[in-house]
């Protein structure tokens, strides 16, 4: 591939990076050249690490870059820095921050702003999902816990609004739940350094697919028990209820009372008899067919749910393979 052309051009500049500490650095450069995707700079009094993320300001002019090299000692780049341009529009770049922690929540929003994202807070879950309708949004940043909604719900809620943005999650604990792992695109730790949520979202903004659903198949196995569905719809939770007509480690199916649509994101309920826990599962509706038919994916399931469904497969007649 051809390299493009750099321009050598000298240019006052405002830098602006996160230290190791976490704080804003701003410090001034001069550029030394520039090209359409990047450029270099010198005139720092404080160095950029490799791969961090650097808003450079010129006037009114503000963009993001990465550092992709740094010059060596004894050589004639010594004190230069390489930088890949990374923003574009900043429709395009979007993000929407959801977190009820207000303090740290505007400390980060600021941060971020000064490195040049384009970022809106929402302080509740309700402002959230407002700020959504109205607006476009590559990106949504949801924290764990929200105090007004369970994060979850929150994120399957979002999921279900048709909104194309990929969803990232900020959590106050230093473990996560793997069922809501498995529902965000990237999730980084509150306690992690600020240029660790940088990064991520940095990877979230690149253009990566929400959630990939395994192409394996499953036999499914006829079974008959009473489920429960729950909807989220315009802020409000409905449940509807069927009977099972077969089970898979996949997903399940079921007759519901009720007219869903393929896509939906959804909970389901439902007790097996080998266990007497009831199973909870976020699932995404795949398909629908006759007489109240509906196909339900799981999406988010604890492995102690997946291996009561397994060992009761275990003793069930098959239907088919599906998958």
């Amino acid at each position: 591939m051809r390299r493009e052309e750099r321009v050598p051009v000298r240019i006052g500049a405002l830098v602006t990076s996160i230290t190791p500490d976490g704080d804003l650095l701003v410090q001034r450069s001069v550029t030394v050249d520039i090209s359409g995707d990047g450029g270099c700079v010198e005139g720092l009094t404080h160095p950029l690490a490799i791969g961090s993320t650097v808003a450079v300001q010129n006037g009114e002019k503000r963009a993001r870059f990465r550092v992709v090299w740094v010059g060596e000692p004894g050589t004639e780049r010594n004190g230069q820095f390489g930088l890949q341009r990374l923003s574009g529009a900043e429709d395009k770049n979007s993000i929407l921050y959801i977190d009820d922690d207000l303090n740290g929540a505007e400390l980060r929003t600021r941060k971020l702003a000064e490195l040049g994202f384009n970022i809106t807070h929402a302080a509740s879950s309700a402002e959230g999902f407002e700020r959504l309708r109205q607006g476009r949004y590559t990106l949504v940043m949801v924290t764990y816990p929200m105090r007004d909604m369970e994060t979850t719900d929150l994120i399957v809620a979002i999921r279900r609004s048709g909104k194309k943005a990929r969803i990232m999650l900020l959590s106050s604990f230093a473990s996560i739940p793997e069922p809501l792992l498995e529902l965000v695109d990237a999730p980084v730790r509150k306690s992690e350094p600020t240029q660790a949520m940088v990064s991520a979202i940095e990877w979230a903004l690149e253009d990566h697919k929400h959630i990939k659903f395994p192409t394996r198949s499953y036999r499914r196995f006829a079974v008959q028990v009473p489920v429960a569905v729950e909807v989220l719809r315009s802020g409000e939770r409905m449940m509807y209820y069927g009977t099972s007509i077969d089970l898979s480690e996949r997903g399940i199916g079921a007759r519901v009372h009720a007219t869903l649509i393929p896509g939906e994101m959804t909970k389901v309920y439902f007790s097996l008899p080998n266990s007497p826990m009831e199973i909870e599962a976020h699932a995404m509706v795949r398909h629908r067919g006759g007489e109240n038919f509906y196909g339900f994916e799981f999406i988010a399931v604890t492995p102690a749910a997946i291996d009561t469904v397994r060992s009761l497969c275990a003793v069930l007649p098959s239907i088919s393979m599906a998958k």
